[in-house]
This record gives C-alpha cells, sequence and structure tokens, in this order.
C-alpha cells in the first residue's frame, strides 16, 4: 500500500510496538514463575478471575521475545533465524491445543509438558487453555512468522493476521465490562482468562504496528488526510459506543431509568456524539489543506527562483563556456581546455539536477503537458546512445545492442521519454566499471514494447530496492557520486507510469543491475509469421 508516512507517527507507532511486546514478556514470566513457585499474587494478578494458564505465560513470553527481536535486531539474520524458531514453536504448540479440541485426540501437550511438576493440570480447569485462547497465540505465531519474512507483502498479511487475532481477546474484554459470558466463554473449561485478554490484546497491538510504514499500519501512521482520519476517529468510534453502552447499562441496574428510555437516550447520545466529531474532523482537515495550500504556495515561489535565478545564469555559463572550450573566443592551452571542460560538465551537472527538479514539480502538480504521438522507440534509444558515446568511450565500455528488425510504435511524448532513457543508459555507465560492459535490449510480447538497460556494475542491495524509485532514494553506492539528488529514477518512474507503463528493476549484489521499461504498443495485431531473427551490434 502506497503511503505518505509520517516519521514522528512511524516512530511513536514503532516504540508503542517495542513497549507493548516488552510488557507482554515483563507480565507473562511472573506468571510462569508463580506456577512453579506456588505464589498466588503471581499466579492471578487480577484477584476473583481465572489465571493465565502456564502454557499461555509461555506461548505469550516466546511471542513478546520474537517480535522483539524482529523490532530490535531485525537485520541481523541470526536473530531473524531466533524469532522464527520462537514463532515456529507457538505456531505448532498452540495448533496442537486447538485440535484437542476440535478432533478430541487423546494427546495433551499441557500434560505432557507440565503433568510432571503442576498436578493442577491434570485436575483444575484454572490450569487448561480455552480454545480461545489456543488459536488467539497461534495466530500470533503465524504473524510472528510472515513479519519475519522481511518484505512489504508479507508485512500487510501479517497486520490482517494481527488485527483477526486481536478480535478475540476484544470480545472477551467486552464480555466481562458487560458482565456477558458468552463473550468470553461458554462454559467454565472455555473462558478465558481477562488478564490472559489484556496480554493477548496488547501483543496484538504490539504485533499489528511492528512495521507502521506499511499495510493498514502505514495508512494509520501517515501525513494524508486519511491518515489524519483514522488517528482521530478510530479511538472513539471503539471506546464511546463501548462507554456509553456500560453507562446505559450500569443506570439500568441501579434503577435510574427503565430499558426503552435507556436504549433511547443511548441512540440520541450517540447521534450527538457522532456529529460533533465529524464537525471537529472537518474543521481539523480544512485546516490542514490551508496549510498545505500555503506550502505549495511557498514551493511555486522557490521553483520560480529555480527558474530565473539559478538556471538562466547557468545557461548563460554553459553557453560561455562552449565557446571557451571550442576555441570560438580565443586558443586555450591543454592544459586549460582539460580544466574547461571539467567545468563545463559540473555546469551540466548542475543545470541536469534543477532541470529535474522542475519537470518533478510540475508532474507533481499536474503541470506538465505530454505531446502524445505514435512513435518508434529504435530512434529514440539511438539518439541517446549518440550523445552519451563520448561518455561510453572514455571508459573503455563495450555497448551489446539486441534490436529485433522492427518494432511496433508506442504512443508516447518522444522528449519525455528520450529523458526516461538518457537517465537509465547514464546510470549503467556510471555504476559500471571501466571495460565493462552495458546491454540494450529489445523485444514486443503481445501488446507490449520491452527495453532493457542492464549493466555489469556492483548491483543493488536488495534492501535497497524497495526505495529505489521513491523520491531522494540514492542508496549506499549512489551517495559516492555527490552531484546527484535522488530524483532521476523517480522522475522516470512517474514518465513512464504517465504513460500507462512500468518500470522495474533486477538486481542483484555482484551480478549487476537491469532496469526493465515496458509500453503499450499502438498495435495489437497478432503477428502469426515466424519470429524474424534479432541483430546484435556491438560497439
Amino acid at each position: 500500500m502506497s503511503n505518505h508516512s509520517n516519521p514522528r507517527h512511524v516512530a511513536n507507532f514503532r516504540r508503542a510496538s517495542l513497549i507493548g511486546g516488552l510488557i507482554c514478556l515483563v507480565f507473562a514470566l511472573p506468571v510462569l514463575i508463580g506456577w512453579f513457585t506456588r505464589i498466588d499474587y503471581l499466579i492471578n494478578a487480577i484477584p476473583g478471575q481465572i489465571p493465565v494458564t502456564p502454557i499461555l505465560s509461555v506461548f505469550i513470553s516466546l511471542s513478546a521475545l520474537s517480535s522483539l527481536l524482529l523490532l530490535t535486531r531485525g537485520g541481523d539474520k541470526r536473530a531473524r533465524i531466533l524469532a522464527d524458531a520462537l514463532a515456529g514453536l507457538v505456531s505448532v504448540g498452540s495448533f496442537l491445543i486447538v485440535m484437542r479440541f476440535v478432533c478430541h485426540y487423546r494427546f495433551d501437550l499441557e500434560v505432557l509438558l507440565f503433568g510432571h511438576w503442576l498436578p493442577e493440570v491434570h485436575s483444575s480447569y484454572l490450569a487448561r487453555t480455552a480454545p480461545t485462547e489456543a488459536t488467539a497465540v497461534f495466530l500470533a505465531g503465524l504473524c510472528l512468522l510472515f513479519l519475519g519474512r522481511g518484505k512489504a507483502p508479507y508485512y500487510a498479511i501479517s497486520q490482517l493476521v494481527a488485527a483477526l487475532m486481536a478480535l478475540l481477546p476484544f470480545f472477551a474484554l467486552v464480555g466481562y465490562v458487560y458482565e456477558v459470558p458468552f463473550f468470553y466463554g461458554v462454559a467454565a473449561y472455555t473462558q478465558m482468562a481477562m488478564e490472559t485478554a489484556l496480554l493477548l490484546l496488547i501483543l496484538a497491538f504490539a504485533l499489528f504496528f511492528a512495521k507502521p510504514d506499511t499495510g493498514i499500519a502505514g495508512l494509520i501512521s501517515s501525513s494524508d488526510a486519511g491518515g489524519v482520519m483514522l488517528r482521530r476517529l478510530l479511538p472513539a468510534t471503539i471506546l464511546i459506543p463501548l462507554l456509553y453502552g456500560w453507562l446505559k447499562i450500569f443506570g439500568q441496574r441501579l434503577g435510574l431509568f427503565e430499558r426503552d428510555f435507556g436504549t433511547t437516550l443511548l441512540i440520541l447520545v450517540m447521534i450527538v456524539s457522532t456529529n460533533i466529531l465529524l464537525v471537529l474532523n472537518a474543521k481539523h482537515l480544512n485546516d490542514l489543506d490551508a496549510e498545505r495550500e500555503r506550502l505549495l504556495e511557498q514551493r511555486d515561489n522557490v521553483m520560480a527562483v529555480l527558474t530565473h535565478d539559478l538556471k538562466n545564469p547557468l545557461m548563460a555559463a554553459d553557453r560561455v563556456l562552449e565557446l571557451l572550450v571550442t576555441g570560438a573566443l580565443g586558443k586555450v592551452s591543454g592544459e586549460q581546455a582539460e580544466l574547461l571542460v571539467k567545468l563545463k560538465q559540473s555546469n551540466q551537472e548542475l543545470l541536469n539536477n534543477i532541470q529535474n527538479l522542475l519537470e518533478l514539480y510540475r508532474y507533481d502538480r499536474g503541470a506538465q503537458t505530454l505531446q502524445f504521438s505514435e512513435t518508434d522507440l529504435l530512434p529514440i534509444i539511438s539518439k541517446c546512445l549518440e550523445e552519451l558515446k563520448p561518455q561510453i568511450d572514455n571508459r573503455k565500455l563495450k555497448l551489446q545492442l539486441f534490436f529485433p528488425e522492427q518494432l511496433s510504435t508506442v504512443k508516447v511524448d518522444a522528449t519525455a521519454i528520450k529523458h526516461v532513457f538518457t537517465n537509465l543508459i547514464h546510470n549503467a555507465i556510471k555504476f559500471t566499471p571501466d571495460g565493462g560492459e552495458i546491454e540494450i535490449s529489445a523485444q514486443e510480447p503481445l501488446g507490449v514494447v520491452i527495453v532493457k538497460v542492464k549493466d555489469t556494475g556492483k548491483g543493488i542491495p536488495r534492501e535497497e530496492q524497495e526505495n529505489l524509485f521513491k523520491p531522494f532514494s540514492r542508496g549506499a553506492l549512489g551517495k559516492k557520486y555527490k552531484t546527484g539528488t535522488g530524483l532521476g529514477l523517480y522522475l522516470c518512474y512517474q514518465i513512464i507510469k504517465a504513460h500507462h507503463g512500468v518500470l522495474t528493476c533486477i538486481s542483484e549484489e555482484g551480478t549487476g543491475t537491469t532496469f526493465v521499461v515496458s509500453l503499450p504498443t499502438t498495435v495489437h495485431a497478432i503477428d502469426l509469421s515466424p519470429p524474424q531473427k534479432e541483430r546484435a551490434e556491438t560497439t
């Protein structure tokens, strides 16, 4: 899920997730100690309620420890393996308990682990785990296994599992608050303990916000209007109905009013409260819109300064440097010519960066007008290579071209697409070592023209690839080139997206990088003739 995560909210939710894991660990471990030492206040922190069972204290402790490892040492491979092992133990163990209730088989994990030391496991339902408790813990283990995969799609799945897990302890707590046993158990031996429900709900919260910048959690932590609305309304929509419902039942039990009057009063109060929340939220969103308009106006002023006060003088300097380099203003020595060439290259790099900023601004504001026309990509790529040929020759790079005899035309803005291929080929030149090889190929599956730009550089680490097409993302290797801004690939991505195409990256460290541009063709006819043999050109 794409979102504009607010760094402050992301940090707060991640901190809350860490604290939630610590709370579960701190409260679950003493319960286990209490069972073995027969200390009642450790076994049952809430007097008069069902205690946390021994095996649940183990499962909750292992789950909390696994989440803490992923949160604090997720980049360490050994820590991830240990976290996965703990999550696997929780999942398997809780699954066996659930299956004992479903299939009624005789294998009893709780008796096997604790029967020798704790006679209560054999005789008392207080020491036995309820099926709802085992199911919630199983979902916690499953959630941790998805978290340990380390990729955004798995994070989103883990959040869905954590949300589903949270429903079980939440229903149980609601049942305790309203004194409705159906929601926390239909019989004594199947009841979820209140302390267990609290710990499981905290654990579910910690797991849900373990990756607060992705998935549903990313939407909640975002700086967009949707994120603001969720952060303001979500707690209110949960807590206010619970509070009003409890007050209604409490009032009826004290005899303050009859049930019909209480129900009517509850509905009226809910209507008034909901409308007050909506009005307050609408006002806050209007204030945010006004602030954003002010910031956009400031950005317009900055772009005007870039255009007039920076770009125009640099363009003038570029023309003067061109005249000096070519000798049009007088003969210069070899050493002077070399310095002038370097100065011209630096000046051109500044111009390119400013142009990238201006074009990116136009795309973000929707002010960029594209002139679409049916275009053959091969001449555009050839023009890019012609302009970049001095850099290729200077680095002694081997250029391999694999083009078919003919490509279908694509409906594109030729200038914008040329910018994309120039940027991709320039990056390939920059990140390929001297004497290396660059390969550019084109092919045409049904209805799509695919162009690949492949280099033999060091490649891009997997953890950096997720942010590759985000603004100001440069990566560890890109930071070595101080003139870059991290906007080039983001601008290319926006241009290809505006053409209803796709820009992707395939890379492994040590084997190089391939950027793949896919654009829809303007002709989708099915060619039943034998495929033409590709021609290979070497420069």
